[in-house]
């Protein structure tokens, strides 16, 4: 069973999300918070595996809040649930501890098999935005002479 805790600022976000995984077997909802300290707050007396957290919340804000569970709780894992897509952020909050990071325009399977990944341990990045860092990359990748230039097929990048 993955016990989850829900932080975001907006309540009616919070009950979206626990309507959405009340029918996962293997799901449950353990706790809900309105920002970082009011999860930090809960944690002792509300154990959990995964955190879902927004990233722009009044108090204590995400990335705040990530860098803190990182030092007082490394064995929690946070995915971050946000509509920020700047590469940069992301980069800072998976350097801060987070392990996941999810746009909250991604769909219920995504939601799902994010959560899953990040609870046994695995990193995960939502489809969305690893296609546009993909296509950053290949962007500004230097051009090699000639034909020898080849730009590896998807299968290949994703056993990487």
């Amino acid at each position: 069973m993955i016990r989850l805790f829900l932080v975001d600022d907006h309540s009616i976000v919070r009950n979206g999300l626990r309507a959405l995984l009340a029918a996962e077997a293997d799901l449950v909802v353990v706790g809900e918070a309105s920002h970082g300290q009011e999860l930090l707050d809960c944690l002792p007396a509300t154990p959990a595996d995964v955190v879902l957290l927004d990233l722009a919340m009044p108090v204590l804000d995400g990335l705040a809040t990530t860098t803190r569970l990182r030092a007082e709780y490394p064995a929690l894992h946070v995915l971050v649930l946000t509509m920020e897509a700047e590469p940069q952020r992301i980069g800072e909050l998976f350097e801060a501890g987070a392990r996941g990071y999810l746009l909250k325009n991604a769909g219920q399977i995504e939601l799902l098999t994010a959560i899953r990944a990040v609870a046994a341990g695995e990193q995960y990045l939502c489809s969305e935005l690893g296609m546009s860092l993909l296509h950053q990359v290949l962007a500004f990748a230097p051009a090699a002479q000639g034909p020898q230039r080849q730009v590896p097929a998807l299968g290949v990048l994703a056993q990487v």
